[in-house]
């Protein structure tokens, strides 16, 4: 069975079962060990992987116990799975740890995670509902709809998040008005009511791509549709 071995002048040798396979690296001075040799397969990650098939994969602090449970001093176990990421034994996402040959069950339960909440905010899409609450019934975390967020895919105005056309679509109905209208006059053209209309208008004037004079707003240039920002 594997063991871990760590020697430093500072400090004594751990020795402890683990449940990976022989592999000898340098580890980082956070370790603070000039030799670490693991088993192969982390015996956590693939039990995870076998309960929950389209999980992303164990957190830090169930593997970290894993390695307690079978003998790896306390301090270091946390370290040791950093350890293991960084030598691809396993690979990280956002805080969750999986199996490299799980990746591609990881990644196409991921999308269809962020397609399930996409399609929700397209058929609401000047109505859209909290996003908090679609994203869990979506089944995504914090960290992925922050990465929605940042990729565009997800705007947020005000408080309010709107799916990605919503941009250009506004754009497309408020061209059909005259050259300046009011904000009643594009509640109606959006088909909404002032709780999401005043969010939205405020964040195409914050884009540029409409102006307000304090009465009435104007577009200012037109928009790429393809675009989420504008």
């Amino acid at each position: 069975r594997g063991w871990i071995s760590q020697r430093t002048s500072a400090l004594p040798t751990w020795r402890c079962q683990a449940p990976f396979g022989p592999i000898s690296w340098s580890t980082s001075p956070l370790i603070h060990a000039s030799t670490v040799s693991v088993v192969h397969q982390p015996a956590a990650a693939r039990r995870h992987h076998q309960a929950d098939p389209t999980s992303r994969g164990a957190d830090r602090g169930e593997l970290a116990a894993a390695a307690r449970r079978v003998g790896c001093p306390p301090r270091f176990a946390p370290l040791l799975v950093g350890a293991l990421a960084e030598r691809g034994l396993l690979r990280r996402d956002g805080a969750r740890f999986a199996l490299p040959e799980h990746a591609p069950a990881v990644d196409e339960a991921r999308q269809q995670r962020r397609a399930a909440l996409m399609a929700e905010l397209a058929a609401q899409l000047f109505a859209p509902p909290p996003l908090d609450e679609a994203a869990r019934r979506a089944g995504l975390d914090h960290q992925e709809v922050n990465a929605l967020v940042t990729s565009g895919d997800v705007v947020v105005a005000g408080g309010v998040a709107f799916g990605r056309g919503v941009v250009a679509e506004a754009v497309r109905r408020l061209s059909a008005l005259g050259p300046r209208f009011t904000t009643a006059e594009a509640r109606e053209a959006l088909a909404t009511t002032r709780k999401y209309a005043i969010p939205l208008l405020e964040h195409l004037d914050a884009i540029g791509v409409t102006e307000f004079d304090g009465q009435t707003r104007a577009l200012r240039r037109p928009v790429d549709h393809g675009a989420s920002h504008g």
